[in-house]
């Protein structure tokens, strides 16, 4: 299906809310796989662990699975350098620069962003994430 849409100078972007909901472990599906801790609003790893999935065949972007910590909020940052839009400090405050030279420059790219404060609908802290970028 996304062959057949997406041409080869289009940017698709595949990205997902975050986390489970909890009843769905009652009927046997984990959508977080490997990162089981948390569910849907909770600050733990399967809270708020999303994929972002960048392509565009004929763009500048490399091709890779990228190690760098991001967010959907730098999406706001992303799109601002890619149209060429002036840079207002009001706008997309927690958008982090950064997320569109490592596209370019691939997963051996500077790390730009190494810490994200997320916000839990419960009462959970949890340490930074420490799980390995996928393979």
């Amino acid at each position: 299906m996304i062959a057949a849409t997406v041409g080869e100078d289009d940017l698709f972007i595949l990205t997902s809310d975050n986390g489970g909901l909890e009843s769905s472990r009652d009927v046997g599906h984990n959508s977080q796989g490997p990162h089981d801790s948390g569910i849907k609003a909770s600050t733990l790893e399967g809270g708020h662990h999303v994929p972002l999935v960048v392509s565009w065949p004929n763009g500048p972007f490399k091709t890779g699975v990228f190690p760098q910590l991001a967010s959907q909020l730098d999406l706001f940052e992303l799109f601002r350098v890619m149209l060429d839009l002036p840079f207002d400090a009001e706008q997309g405050r927690d958008s982090a620069p950064g997320l569109y030279r490592v596209l370019i420059e691939g997963p051996e790219a500077a790390e730009y962003r190494n810490t994200l404060v997320t916000q839990s609908a419960y009462a959970h802290s949890a340490a930074p994430s420490t799980s390995p970028a996928p393979s």
